[in-house]
């Protein structure tokens, strides 16, 4: 089943989402890491505010943690 929410993304890191997941670039060479919700509802409250959102994405602990892994430095 497409997911439409994936045209609203902003994140570069961002792979794909599904019902209650949002599946994110890995650590590691072909790798992801699956950040997992209670529901759909959350997950996308969660993407409204950081994945889809070109002023706050990196404002995610997941998009943060793969910026330190490309020695990507940000103000603030």
């Amino acid at each position: 089943m497409a997911n439409f929410d994936s045209e609203l993304v902003k994140c570069p890191y961002y792979r794909r989402s599904e019902t209650n997941r949002i599946c994110c670039e890995g650590l590691k060479k072909k790798t992801t890491i699956n950040f997992t919700f209670e529901d759909g509802k959350k997950r996308r409250a969660y993407m409204n505010i950081y994945c889809n959102d070109i002023h706050n994405y990196n404002n995610c602990m997941i998009c943060n943690m793969l910026n330190r892994k490309y020695g990507v430095i940000r103000d603030g």
